[in-house]
């Protein structure tokens, strides 16, 4: 939620990611990086703000009770 992506792809093996970040109200850029450590990444872009943590649980909620929902994440 920070650079608020769209379309963000992870590749675990490679430890990329490829994500459209906003430039203007209106327009998006393709971004591409590396992660030396993924997990530290991804773990660093989690809030942890009593906000934040209400959404998670929400989609975490949400996902764990629609049938097939993860398995179309991954």
């Amino acid at each position: 939620m920070y650079f608020a992506a769209r379309r963000v792809e992870i590749d675990y093996i490679n430890q990329t990611i490829k994500a459209e970040i906003p430039v203007s109200d209106y327009e998006y850029t393709t971004v591409n990086f590396e992660c030396q450590d993924l997990d530290r990444f991804l773990s660093s872009c989690v809030k942890t703000d009593k906000r934040s943590l209400n959404f998670y649980q929400s989609s975490l909620n949400y996902y764990n009770h629609v049938p097939g929902a993860l398995s179309q994440v991954a």
